[in-house]
């Protein structure tokens, strides 16, 4: 797997962990240090929740409005159906659900086929990239979850098999890291998010995929970057890109079954209380800068641009 080419314009496609965007920012660093003539764009179309229906849904108005040449692909933790993995009330029989469990891995591999081939009818070259793993080693097994690692993991061989069937790029990060947080605990009490350090071992693996980087293993991971050792201009890049990520979040998790009135849908976030200070927040930013969204876009398109002068 060759790194990106010159004058690239490289999308990350995923759920929240891509959203979040620190791995995708350690990998820019990457570019921005070893390569500053490339003149190499890097965008975060993650969406918090998201799915490939949302991938789908969001094509064009997420996706294609950076007018890409590269494609990066990380979903499957919103689209294994976590749910389906259950105990019944006593606690001590897992309903796997079966047909549920089968119809998910149906819905992934047809949703990503039309994906990829959405992309490649544009002639962007793809990256398929498995999802992390659910974390079952790091504290006692999620009784609530049994199996769903597991699928996750097959989900992962199905991203293999799609990646040489389109001749697209492979990148493995479920194994290496579901092994690394055996030992260090490298993911969230929610199971799911990797935490700082996390995304940057995910960022290696990707450069190291790409022949950029030694492989990070075990014993280097304490040597890896902190999570917040950037460029200045890449941190602002970051910050920037955080506000569009919030707006598109707010878009599939509260507002895609609202109307298309820009009206109706902002009565409906006054309105709204959520649940914790991660949906609040949701709240506040979108009645903050949804209503101005050109300038906030091309705020964060300033602040690539930015990165890229010496």
């Amino acid at each position: 797997m060759k790194r990106f080419p010159n004058h690239a314009r490289v999308v990350f496609i995923g759920d929240s962990i891509t959203a979040g965007g620190i791995w995708i920012a350690h990998v820019y660093d990457h570019y921005l240090k070893n390569f500053p003539d490339a003149d190499i764009r890097m965008y975060n179309t993650g969406i918090s929740g998201g799915s490939v229906k949302s991938a789908l849904l969001y094509f064009e108005k997420n996706i294609m409005r950076y007018d890409p040449t590269h494609a990066v692909i990380m979903l499957g933790m919103n689209d294994v159906g976590r749910s389906r993995y259950l105990v019944d009330e006593a606690g001590d029989h897992i309903d796997k659900d079966t047909a549920g469990w089968q119809e998910s891995l149906t819905v992934y591999e047809q949703g990503m086929r039309e994906l990829i081939d959405r992309l490649q009818s544009r002639n962007i070259s793809i990256t398929l990239i498995t999802p992390t793993c659910y974390d079952e080693s790091s504290r006692p097994r999620a009784l609530d979850a049994v199996g769903c690692d597991a699928a996750l993991e097959y989900m992962g061989e199905m991203c293999r098999r799609l990646a040489e069937e389109y001749g697209a790029d492979f990148v493995n990060f479920h194994a290496p890291v579901r092994y690394l947080n055996a030992a260090k605990n490298i993911i969230r009490e929610d199971r799911v998010h990797p935490l700082e350090a996390g995304h940057v071992f995910m960022a290696h693996l990707f450069l190291a995929a790409q022949g950029l980087v030694p492989c990070p293993t075990l014993a280097s991971f304490n040597n890896l970057p902190a999570f917040d050792d950037l460029l200045p201009v890449n941190q602002k890049r970051y910050d920037a890109e955080r506000i569009i990520r919030t707006l598109w979040n707010a878009e599939w998790l509260l507002l895609r079954q609202q109307p298309e009135d820009p009206q109706a849908r902002k009565a409906f976030m006054e309105a709204y209380e959520g649940p914790s200070p991660f949906w609040n927040n949701m709240r506040d930013q979108y009645l903050r800068y949804a209503q101005d969204l050109d300038r906030v876009v091309a705020q964060e398109l300033a602040c690539v641009e930015a990165c890229l002068r010496p």
